[in-house]
């Protein structure tokens, strides 16, 4: 009699040995006609290529014992352990392949972590290990510092500027870097990403000697030697002018021997081919529609520069000048020439850089104060020229402001310095940093208090509204790490770029 075994479900037919795959014909159970059963090594190989039985024990006597040819007692229970299931899910795989899985997939992830980190920018510097001297990594590309026309100074790749056509909306500024001091700042600039960055002078420090001016070569190697500067060249598009310390001389003046050289050796640096011959003064207007035009206007407070009148008062070298004051001039026939035709030029908006302060009442220092003849010649020129004037020097940073003619404002903010402001002002009265508001000048002009954190400034022009913001920006975080952007690194609490005051006004 053909055996009526039933075909085992799909789902359980490894689990089942009393069931089978195809019709009733194609096997046959021995213990249920009769016939013999497969041997031991048949079932076996059978058994090894799907699973395996595990005994569980013997039963109890049986009366049907003839029948089961078992000698009385029923066969041992024999339970089925599955190698694997055909299900395909995860949860039925063996151990062994899950194992595997994940170590290949771990595998796989390290490898595309591995080909980001080849292929994409090397990240910026971070501030504080002491083997680059401005904190920047080993990761850093450097490039070979080249001298391509032998005179003494290295060729840097600096970015271009932006093309005359472009509206600018973001413009960073600062003065005053010391080469021999970290310059975490750069980092702090190409992740702020302004369309043009402006260098007010003091951006390196080279006082020449009487006779040789190698300090002033050595300033430029060393300050191109930082990675930082090193990384931000490429990315940031730099306009520049001079002050004292890099025309080489401390309160440089016409009567400075050394202003040529100085001259020249900054125009190799920054790669400047047709500089006026008495000094460094430039002017461009970015934007060629009209309501957005934007001028930016670099003045040379040093070439030409007569001499201030010295003062006895302690803390305070000079005063304004009195009897001589006609004799004196800032700028030069030349230079007040040309700033008159350059402010004929159309514009919505212009920033005017001064190396030393403008508007600045309270001051004993270097400052258009002590030219009073020639500050008033220069007011009379911005008049409703909407006119902003950026200024350095100083070791703090500060906002100033005073009205003209006609109800016009003429606005300043001094933003200085990059590496090394002072705690304190400078005034006689100061004692130590718990003093130092009572330390700030007495100055009807300034608004607000003085920055004397390292910082830069900053100007967000909003075109269509007619709005600008400017801001005194931190140079540095007071926790070492110099990212704005947090994609860029995995420390996303950094202060350096955060604002320390800031103004909006229309124009």
């Amino acid at each position: 009699m053909e055996s009526q075994g039933k075909e085992c479900p799909k789902h359980n037919a490894l689990e089942s040995p009393r069931c089978f795959h195809g019709t009733p014909a194609s096997r046959t159970d021995g213990l249920e006609n009769g016939s013999s059963e497969r041997s031991p090594t048949d079932r076996r190989q059978e058994d090894a290529s799907i699973g395996h039985y595990e005994t569980e024990g013997l039963g109890e006597p049986s009366s049907t014992g003839a029948r089961q040819g078992l000698g009385g007692r029923h066969r041992r229970k024999r339970r089925y352990v599955p190698i694997a299931t055909n299900d395909g899910t995860w949860s039925s795989a063996p151990l062994c392949m899950k194992i595997l899985t994940v170590v290949t997939i771990a595998l796989a992830v390290d490898v595309v972590i591995l080909m980001v980190y080849i292929f994409e920018a090397k990240p910026l510097h971070t501030y504080g290990v002491s083997e680059h001297g401005d904190g920047a990594n080993s990761t850093t590309n450097a490039w070979t510092i080249t001298d391509t026309d032998n005179s003494g100074i290295p060729f840097i790749p600096w970015k271009a500027l932006p093309p005359t056509e472009q509206t600018l909306t973001r413009i960073a500024f600062g003065s005053c870097a010391s080469q021999h001091m970290p310059q975490p700042y750069w980092d702090v600039l190409v992740s702020y990403q302004p369309d043009i960055t402006l260098l007010m002078g003091d951006n390196v420090y080279g006082d020449c000697d009487e006779d040789t001016c190698a300090v002033l070569q050595q300033a430029y190697r060393d300050f191109a030697t930082h990675p930082s500067v090193q990384g931000a060249a490429r990315q940031l598009s730099v306009w520049a002018t001079l002050d004292d310390h890099d025309y080489g001389a401390n309160d440089a003046n016409a009567n400075n021997v050394h202003k040529d050289l100085a001259r020249q050796l900054f125009a190799d640096f920054f790669q400047y081919h047709d500089l006026p011959p008495d000094g460094v003064y430039q002017a461009k207007v970015w934007g060629l529609q009209d309501g957005r035009r934007l001028q930016l206007i670099l003045l040379d407070t040093r070439y030409s520069r007569g001499l201030f009148e010295q003062s006895h008062e302690e803390m305070t070298p000079y005063r304004p000048s009195g009897a001589n004051a006609s004799e004196q001039v800032m700028l030069g026939a030349r230079q007040w020439q040309w700033l008159e035709e350059t402010l004929a030029q159309p514009a919505d908006l212009r920033l005017l850089v001064s190396s030393i302060q403008v508007l600045n009442d309270g001051t004993g220092e270097e400052a258009w104060r002590q030219l009073p003849l020639e500050r008033q010649r220069l007011y009379e020129l911005l008049q409703n020229k909407s006119t902003v004037i950026l200024s350095g020097d100083r070791h703090v940073g500060g906002f100033y402001e005073t009205p003209l003619m006609y109800g016009d404002v003429l606005r300043e903010v001094t933003a200085s310095s990059w590496t090394h402001s002072v705690a304190l002002a400078g005034d006689r009265n100061c004692v130590d940093t718990l003093t130092a508001l009572e330390c700030d000048e007495i100055d009807p002009r300034r608004v607000g208090s003085f920055v004397r954190e390292n910082n830069f400034g900053t100007i967000e022009i909003d075109w269509e509204s007619r709005l600008f913001t400017v801001s005194l920006r931190r140079a540095e975080s007071t926790n070492g790490i110099v990212y704005l952007d947090p994609t860029r690194h995995h420390n996303k609490t950094s202060d350096a770029g955060t604002i320390l005051s800031s103004q909006v006004h229309s124009f």
